[in-house]
């Protein structure tokens, strides 16, 4: 909601969370699990640009990243190309699209229907150093909180775990 001002009113502005990647914070080496859902895309996508852009930068290539992303249509998939760019170049970066509202295409290996599962979370947990870990989710809050389950069952460490709850 917006409102007219004049120079001089008092405003208020409220920001999202503490959510953001800091290199310099996490332990040396440190593998990302990244899971975005709807609109939670957007800051994902920076945190998975920011990594890669360090990787470029430091010749880093022993950290990696698994992106699970998921929409709710193939359409709103935004970045996928680019997300698959990215993968090609890297046998350190992973990723996996899931579709929720759509039939299933046998367009990828990569992409799978359905809503992200204890067992996609799994699979990308093997991918990863789970000893040094760091990871991020940002989405729709009943997927947040699944994915959250999934982790901690799995033995991540809350204290490993950062979300994005705008809700």
């Amino acid at each position: 909601m917006t409102t007219v001002c004049k120079e001089g009113d008092a405003v208020s502005v409220r920001a999202g969370g503490d959510f953001y990647y800091d290199p310099q914070t996490a332990e040396e080496q440190t593998d990302l699990l990244l899971v975005a859902g709807g609109v939670g895309k957007n800051p994902i996508y920076s945190i998975l640009q920011h990594f890669v852009n360090l990787q470029l930068e430091y010749c880093d290539r022993e950290r990696k990243v698994v992106l699970l992303y998921s929409s709710s249509a193939r359409e709103e998939l935004l970045y996928r190309d680019h997300i698959k760019e990215l993968a090609d170049k890297s046998s350190k970066i992973f990723y996996k699209f899931f579709v929720t509202q759509q039939p299933e295409n046998k367009e990828s290996t990569h992409m799978r229907n359905g809503r992200i599962g204890e067992d996609d979370v799994t699979e990308a947990l093997e991918k990863l150093n789970t000893e040094k870990l760091l990871c991020y989710i940002c989405g729709p809050s009943t997927m947040s909180n699944a994915v959250e389950g999934f982790l901690l069952n799995s033995g991540v460490p809350k204290n490993k775990i950062m979300y994005e709850k705008w809700w």
